[in-house]
């Protein structure tokens, strides 16, 4: 038999019963269960007598379902303490009748309902003499596969073969409403302007954007994924599209816990189209291994986490072959085939000490390093003649990294869920790239050589208040941010060297951001309202080298900005939920879109930032429902975002070189954008053996008719033409269980031809294959076939100033992998 021992401040580690009368509960006091980890709501509550006011210990709280009064089991317990102070934990979903006794008082009875939202409730002061009759709403988080909410989609990805065998960026390519694309970028119903956090909090491993640090993330580590398309103020201004967070594996049983596990296989098994004729051409039968592990020790005063991973591959993260149609009758074809021998190491770690009952002080850290050799050899064929133009050949040497430190305290106070806490975290990414370039062509045989190290620095500092109410909470917050990126770019230009010339050797980012917000949810029971301001002071500073002579001026805006959130949520008879969202958020460039120092990967294709990029704005709204028909849930959302200053890469031609066909793909502000759209989600879990998901996301961008000026490597004017047009994504996934220990899962992937500025994307598909077992209790087997027949590579059409492309990119979406994991 288990009970329940009162502790100061707050009833922890309250365990399930075995009896159906207050009276036999109360009888066993005096035992002791040891904590566990609570998936629901806690409700708090202070209990003092109506006359003298002073505290009632020794009270039961006893929790069961009204529709089941004879249950053997109620819902849950608990003993006030000496304060006459108790915890209710674990509180799933439901409605509830709380019954409240004790020795010489009248029984107190009320009725309970547990929503979804929040995770604690303070029920303040109750005098048992007086029979209130209230009704309290209490919020609890359900923890299942796939969990459609009001706001919040989670996803539970530890059980998920496919999305569990790689890293975390491919993973989220399996999910619902979410794509990734070749760069790096995780979108959100067509949009890149996407915060990812892990566990709740910024990593040095994401970003905006561009999240290739993902890549560098087991997903075997992650429990799982959490969308979040519309945020509220406490999560900051930053990421139009909306947030994605990353909740990473953990266990809180006592002692040593934790899973090592290796994965190997070959990705790019053949190859979609020939190569052009070189000595090198592509890579194919890429080989990869990567052993990783995570440890977890939980004590009785502190907690420790380490996770790790060693990855050593051969990859093909671009392959692009290119056809540009000039206006004078000229074709040129060539391909850039970007081979990678990369090797990687991953270390995270950190601890939870409890300084006492209500103070945690938890320390954690980042290490990532990443060296890789990339090598290309790029012909240029003119085919009209099938001459070879130019020969172009490189090597890139690369080491990336990052490194965070961070300390959280946290105080909570007697009720649950009321905590304060204060967060001091250092980042530092570092990118230090050599690339050797070679050319043999009837203008010259030459070589050159350019070095970008770049040194991101960001410290931020915040202080978060919550405190819950009888019907709802109060977050308030606090923080301030100081980011710098200090870049050198050095040259040995060779003869008749194709680097720009007058680009200097320094810049110099800074930003400054002061922030408050204030977030307000009340919860009835009949209707959920949340609404939230956030303030945003920002100051953004771009020192470029004097010596640049394509921007002469160093650049410097600031603003100061309020950003709203609204929810409105009513919950329907038969489980069925309607909200309303309004939100604005503001999404500004990083120091990679504001880069003045091109690439010549392909040097015919130059990717160069902007230093006068501007933020763009944000403002949404949305209406979805979901609906929970037992076995089949379902959420469909009909959103419209408004896009202010939009921006994007342009293509537009370098006239100024007379010796070569060059085209800038540079970033510039492109006015007003539009996205109306509609996405819908479902999962049925008809029994225990099969699981189904699947999602639409279809959506119109209006983009408006505008004027922009590009001063690299001239000043040029461009009008770029209104466009409009209709796309959608689709994605299903089956899992089936054959056996008691064997799973097989399925997922496809299918994108709509869309059109992007200045052209349009053809459609693209993939077939994902998994096959999963279990071998006793500690071994699992992992065989995981991913884009099966090699279907998921890019072709972009292009209308730019001066010519049309046709781009082409059968990077390495297709792998083969086997992965074989043990529990600890």
């Amino acid at each position: 038999m288990s009970c329940i021992e009162p502790s100061k401040g707050r009833s922890r580690g309250q365990g399930r019963m075995f009896a159906n009368k207050v009276s036999w509960w109360l009888a066993c006091g005096s035992c002791i269960v040891a904590p566990a980890m609570a998936e629901g709501a806690e409700i708090s509550i202070e209990l003092i007598d109506g006359e003298n006011k002073r505290p009632i210990a020794q009270a039961g709280l006893l929790l069961d379902d009204p529709l089941e009064p004879d249950a053997a089991e109620p819902v849950e317990v608990a003993v006030s303490d000496e304060a006459g102070r108790a915890v209710l934990t674990d509180v799933p979903q439901g409605r509830y009748r709380l019954t409240v006794t004790a020795a010489g008082y009248a029984p107190f009875t009320t009725e309970v309902l547990v929503g979804r939202t929040a995770t604690a409730l303070d029920l303040g002061t109750i005098a048992l003499e007086a029979d209130s009759g209230n009704r309290i709403l209490v919020q609890g988080a359900r923890q299942q596969d796939v969990d459609l909410g009001a706001g919040v989609n989670s996803y539970d990805i530890a059980n998920d073969a496919i999305a569990s065998s790689g890293t975390l960026l491919g993973a989220l390519g399996t999910l619902p409403g979410i794509t990734v694309e070749r760069e790096g970028e995780v979108l959100l119903r067509g949009s890149d302007r996407v915060v990812i956090l892990v566990d709740g909090k910024p990593s040095a491993l994401t970003g905006i954007g561009n999240q290739r640090g993902l890549d560098s993330i087991p997903a075997g580590n992650v429990a799982r994924v959490e969308v979040i398309n519309n945020p509220s103020a406490r999560y900051g201004a930053q990421g139009g599209a909306g947030i994605i967070n990353i909740v990473m594996r953990e266990s809180r049983e006592a002692g040593w816990l934790g899973h090592v596990g290796v994965k190997g296989g070959f990705g790019a098994l053949w190859r979609r189209q020939d190569d052009l004729p070189t000595e090198l051409g592509s890579y194919t039968w890429t080989p990869k291994i990567s052993p990783y592990f995570s440890l977890t020790h939980s004590g009785a005063s502190a907690d420790y986490q380490l996770q790790g991973e060693m990855l050593s591959q051969r990859k093909l993260p671009n392959n692009e072959f290119t056809t540009r149609f000039y206006n004078d009758g000229r074709i040129i074809a060539s391909q850039v085939p970007e081979n990678r021998q990369q090797t990687q190491y991953i270390l995270k770690g950190g601890t939870d000490q409890r300084l006492s009952d209500d103070d945690i002080l938890s320390i954690s850290g980042v290490f990532d390093i990443e060296d890789h050799l990339d090598q290309a050899q790029v012909p240029f064929i003119e085919t009209t003649s099938n001459t070879l133009t130019r020969y172009w050949f490189w090597r890139e040497n690369e080491q990336t990294g990052h490194a965070s430190g961070a300390l959280n305290y946290r105080h909570d106070f007697a009720e649950a869920g009321h905590n304060i806490q204060l967060r001091g975290e250092y980042i530092r990414g570092w990118e230090d790239e050599t690339y050797r370039l070679n050319e043999v062509s009837p203008v010259r045989i030459g070589t050159d050589q350019t070095r970008i190290v770049a040194i991101e620095n960001t410290v931020p500092v915040s202080l978060d208040y919550v405190r819950p109410l009888r019907a709802g909470r109060i977050e308030l917050g606090a923080k301030v941010q100081w980011r710098w990126i200090p870049v050198e770019y050095t040259t040995v230009p060779g003869q008749m060297s194709i680097i720009y010339p007058g680009l200097g050797e320094t810049s110099d980012w800074r930003e400054t951001i002061y922030a408050g917000y204030a977030n307000f949810v009340w919860e009835p029971g009949w209707l959920v309202v949340e609404a939230g301001l956030r303030a945003e002071q920002t100051s953004v500073a771009y020192g470029l080298d004097p010596a640049n002579i394509y921007y002469p001026n160093n650049d410097a805006y600031d603003y100061f900005r309020l950003f709203p959130n609204v929810r409105l949520t009513k919950e329907l008879a038969g489980g069925t939920d309607i909200s309303l969202f309004y939100n604005r958020r503001v999404d500004r460039p990083g120091e990679p879109e504001l880069r003045v120092f091109p690439k010549y990967d392909d040097p015919e294709l130059l990717k160069v930032g902007n230093p006068y990029l501007r933020p763009q704005f944000t403002t949404a709204w949305e209406l979805s429902v979901q609906h929970d028909f037992g076995a089949l849930s379902g959420s469909l959302a009909v959103y419209r975002r408004r896009i202010s200053d939009a921006f994007q890469r342009i293509y537009a031609i370098d006239a100024s070189n007379q010796t070569y066909d060059i085209v800038n793909k540079i970033y510039a502000n492109t006015g007003v954008a539009t996205n109306i759209g509609a996405e819908l989600i479902g999962y049925w879990k008809p029994s225990d053996k099969v699981r189904l998901t699947a999602s639409f996301s279809g959506y119109n961008i209006h983009r408006d008719e505008t004027d922009i000026t590009l001063l690299f490597p001239y000043v040029r004017s461009l009008t770029l033409p209104e466009t409009e047009d209709f796309t959608w994504d689709g994605k299903i996934g089956l899992e089936l269980a054959l056996g008691n220990s064997t799973q097989a899962q399925v997922n496809a992937t299918y994108y709509a031809p869309r059109d992007i500025a200045q052209g349009r994307q053809d459609k693209r598909g993939a077939l994902d294959l998994s096959l999963t077992r279990e071998i006793g209790d500690k071994w699992k087997l992992s065989l995981v076939a991913n884009d099966v027949f090699n279907t998921f590579g890019t072709r972009t059409h292009v209308d730019g100033v001066g010519f049309d492309a046709l781009y082409e990119n059968f990077y390495e979406t297709q792998s083969v992998i086997i992965s074989v994991e043990m529990e600890l």
